[in-house]
């Protein structure tokens, strides 16, 4: 993890090095190992550098080629970096190569596809004097962020943080369509370019960005194809296939200059990641510690993670959610200087978590975000029944029935039947049950009616409740979705603020790619989804760990604490929500407001946290919409 920042002014006019700087410095907590800038003509960039690899030992950025008159900035974790040295015959030795030098040879080969040959994380923008032309690329899932301003006849900006751009002056209007994001969360990561901020965006995953005079070109590397399949010869193969590419995503994700950390949360998905790095530790000597959130009451996590942690040789830090009063200081900063409104729950118990690795001297931190998307998929019993195999619908049915407690009716109705249902019967069915999908009661009418939020939830229910053509459709297009992004950008913003850099084994495109082809059979095993993790994982990991179903989480204990430590923020919300009158049924939200943040209500709790956030992030940032609303 580290910071960068760019500056391209578009009128000709020499960049000046202050104005970079002011950038660069607004992210200083993304790089306290250097800082530095470059200015050449109309470019400037900044890079905060943060070492966290072996060879970024010998990164100095931002690093130019004169002879090649090229310059990069860049945020890049690169897992292929032996054969693209190969490749690129670069004359030097391997451990003195960093990541930056890698992808300016790579693009002095291959141009605007050397995206398309690397495989890691990364974010990079890079300045081509002799095509008079700026060059920006983000990794295919967007672990690492871009954000950028374009003022046409002006400037293009870029900054690993919106806070790193606010330092320009660019015009800080409100996006106001975003804010329903926070009241409905089915919308979360909709559009995957749009911020908090009208005039600033994100580059999306997967793509390139060239910017010039002569105008802005965008295009896409890379993305899944939902009709390549892999046929092997046994279960085994598969078994074995899987766990030779999980292993090596955890082998490039260890790549570090010291410990390395794991989030523990007693799941399969980051139990998973245990298993693999504690085989690998056990190879290169690495040492592991893990960070864990309980919850101090009625908390069944505790004791798979400590099944774990008996298995697994690591150091292990467990924070309690009555201890989270002690960072309360913290919570009360994160949402006081947050660029954005920050989405409730999302981030306290990571960013305590994170702390604590700071604390212990670790600065690479893995964990299971997004296993579920990622390595598998929904139960096929719709499709089972699509092609008229009844009796196949009805057996997994008993078995999906018996591992999670259900009755065989129950899954059948729900998982089966709903799906295939002409679209007027689950209408009806769901008018008569009062069931609502989405919930927008807490939206003003008049700013749903402005953003044209009606239309955007009726197509959104409609995609949901259509049966793709096949489970591989489904999987690609929620994996491709924007909710992986939108949480991968807050996990960095949260690990950045603590010093951390956070690393994701299921981002691993290769990983992605085969766990969408192989066949469903692999990845729906015996009435259990995520078959193919369950059966790879470290034989050492309790069987309990292997084959649980259900995984609760600590994180609203922790944010429930944390309010209780800091109630004044509850009242000042309170006192203020006419300020969200715009967007927000004021008399919706006082009937469901607690002073205590407490309530039986998941749903209210969650709501009434997004308005305080809101109402508190627009009394300090002064952001006002200008009443020209776009609809989504």
């Amino acid at each position: 993890m580290s910071g960068i920042s760019g500056l391209f002014y578009l009128d000709g006019r020499n960049a000046e090095k202050p104005a970079i700087e002011g950038i660069t410095k607004a992210m200083r907590h993304r790089g306290p190992d250097g800082f530095s800038v470059w200015a050449q003509g109309p470019v400037a960039f900044g890079h905060n550098l943060f070492r966290t690899t072996p060879e970024s030992t010998f990164d100095k950025q931002p690093l130019s080629l004169e002879r090649r008159r090229l310059a990069i900035t860049c945020d890049a974790r690169i897992d292929n970096r032996d054969e693209l040295i190969r490749l690129l015959s670069i004359q030097k030795p391997v451990a003195e190569i960093p990541d930056s030098e890698i992808i300016l040879y790579a693009y002095a080969a291959w141009g605007k596809s050397c995206p398309e040959r690397l495989v890691g994380d990364f974010s990079f923008a890079i300045w081509d004097e002799r095509e008079r032309a700026l060059f920006c690329a983000r990794d295919r899932f967007g672990v690492k962020p871009f954000c950028y301003c374009l003022l046409p006849g002006r400037f293009f900006a870029f900054a690993s943080q919106i806070k790193g751009l606010l330092e320009l002056p660019i015009p800080q209007r409100l996006n106001e369509c975003l804010i329903a994001e926070l009241f409905e969360a089915t919308l979360e990561g909709f559009d995957k370019s749009a911020t908090f901020y009208k005039d600033i965006l994100k580059l999306e995953p997967a793509c390139t960005m060239t910017v010039s005079a002569r105008g802005v070109e965008t295009g896409r590397y890379w993305s899944l194809d939902p009709s390549r399949q892999i046929n092997l010869g046994s279960d085994d193969e598969y078994v074995e296939a899987f766990r030779e590419r999980f292993t090596e995503s955890v082998r490039c994700r260890m790549r570090s200059t010291g410990p390395v950390g794991l989030m523990l949360s007693g799941g399969i998905d980051s139990s998973s990641i245990a298993g693999a790095a504690s085989r690998i530790a056990d190879e290169t000597g690495k040492e592991l510690h893990t960070f864990s959130g309980i919850a101090s009451k009625n908390c069944p996590e505790e004791a798979f993670i400590r099944a774990v942690l008996e298995r697994i040789p690591a150091h292990s830090h467990l924070v309690r959610s009555d201890e989270a009063s002690s960072y309360a200081d913290d919570f009360e900063r994160a949402i006081l200087e947050a660029a954005e409104p920050v989405e409730p729950t999302r981030n306290h118990l990571p960013r305590i978590l994170y702390r604590v690795a700071q604390q212990a001297g670790v600065r690479v931190v893995m964990d299971g975000v997004d296993g579920d998307m990622a390595t598998s998929h929904g139960f096929p019993i719709p499709y089972l029944l699509r092609a008229g195999q009844w009796c196949a619908a009805l057996s997994m049915s008993r078995e999906v029935a018996s591992r999670h407690g259900m009755s065989t009716w129950s899954v059948l109705r729900c998982w089966g039947l709903r799906p295939v249902a002409p679209r007027f019967i689950t209408n009806l069915w769901d008018k008569l049950h009062r069931r609502q999908y989405l919930d927008t009661r807490l939206l003003a009418r008049g700013y749903a009616r402005q953003i044209a939020l009606a239309p955007l939830l009726s197509r959104l229910r409609t995609e949901w409740l259509d049966m793709k053509c096949d489970l591989r459709h489904q999987q690609a297009d929620f994996v491709s979705c924007g909710v992986l992004p939108f949480s991968y950008e807050h996990y960095d913003i949260t690990a950045a603020s603590m010093g951390v850099e956070p690393r994701h084994p299921f981002s691993d495109h290769r990983l992605v790619e085969f766990c969408l082809a192989v066949p469903s059979a692999q990845k729906v095993w015996n009435g259990y989804r995520k078959g193919l993790i369950r059966r790879a994982a470290d034989p050492r990991l309790p069987k309990q760990v292997r084959w649980r179903t259900e995984k609760p989480t600590a994180a609203p204990a922790f944010t429930l604490t944390l309010l209780a430590s800091k109630p004044e923020l509850l009242e000042e919300a309170f006192s203020h929500l006419e300020s969200i009158r715009p967007y927000a049924n004021i008399a919706e939200l006082k009937k469901i407001w607690r002073m205590d943040g407490q309530g039986d209500n998941t749903e209210d709790f969650y709501c009434q946290l997004s308005a305080t956030y809101l109402v508190l992030w627009l009394r300090i940032n002064r952001l006002t919409g200008k009443g020209d609303i776009v609809h989504y």
